[in-house]
């Protein structure tokens, strides 16, 4: 399982659905998300912008349960 989140307005964005697209034709079960409006490194802003925060709580939520721990 794999899951990817990547920021609507980060340069490498273009390259993210296409890299999960290969992963699930390879059959690993992907979830996606775009962060949409986001700038690469919008994480550094979780403690001052909401919208990031907000991410990073589905990120540490994602990792929780892949671990076995939500």
């Amino acid at each position: 399982r794999t899951v990817m989140i990547a920021a609507e307005c980060d340069p490498l964005m273009s390259d993210t659905p296409d890299y999960a697209e290969k992963l699930s034709a390879a059959g690993v079960e992907v979830e996606f998300t775009i962060e949409e409006g986001l700038p690469h490194g919008y994480l550094r802003a979780r403690y001052s912008v909401e919208r990031a925060r907000q991410s990073f709580t589905r990120i540490t939520d994602a990792v929780s349960r892949m671990a076995g721990v939500a």
